[in-house]
């Protein structure tokens, strides 16, 4: 497993969970917007235990939060969608439908997913997404898409974890100003 740290982002080419590997950080008192980063998962989850398949070629990530209240819990899985969705468009000009609660789909096909697990004031946030992962990648029965695919080319995966980091984090600041915390 391939290990790289630059101030508290920990990127692996390889991770059986970027969520697990994030709460083992927590748990060692890394500080709000660590960042995890897995080119392949083997364990992946999404939302109610279901299983994520992270390909080859998948951007998977997750984004320590904290302090967090239950009451803003419950915007941050649909704020990071809408965030990822205009990542999406303003990396790509690519168009995407946000599936309710926390899937994006590319026409009829899911091109990724959005989790968030909280566990007292502290929450992370993972974002599984198919970049440039190869048809017949995905198991039997799963009916998904890469970005390789709809758009015929490779994708940079550094473009849109940035594109989507540096919206996440206006996204942020603009509720916090709203709801009149700075």
């Amino acid at each position: 497993m391939q290990f790289r740290k630059r101030e508290n982002i920990y990127v692996f080419s390889e991770l059986p969970s970027t969520q697990d590997k994030a709460w083992e950080l927590v748990s060692n008192g890394v500080p709000s917007g660590s960042l995890v980063i897995a080119g392949i998962q083997t364990v992946g989850r999404g939302r109610q235990g279901r299983i994520w398949h992270s390909p080859a070629g998948s951007l998977c990530f997750s984004l320590v939060l904290f302090p967090i209240s239950s009451r803003q819990s419950n915007g941050i899985t649909l704020s990071a969608a809408r965030v990822l969705q205009i990542a999406l468009k303003s990396a790509l000009g690519l168009e995407t439908r946000l599936k309710l609660p926390n899937d994006i789909y590319f026409q009829e096909k899911k091109l990724a997913g959005i989790i968030l697990e909280v566990k007292q004031d502290k929450a992370v946030l993972g974002v599984g997404l198919n970049v440039n992962c190869r048809t017949g990648s995905w198991p039997v029965g799963v009916c998904a898409v890469s970005l390789r695919e709809v758009l015929n080319r490779r994708v940079s995966r550094c473009a849109i974890l940035s594109a989507f980091l540096n919206n996440f984090q206006k996204e942020n600041l603009t509720l916090c100003v709203l709801k009149g915390r700075i």
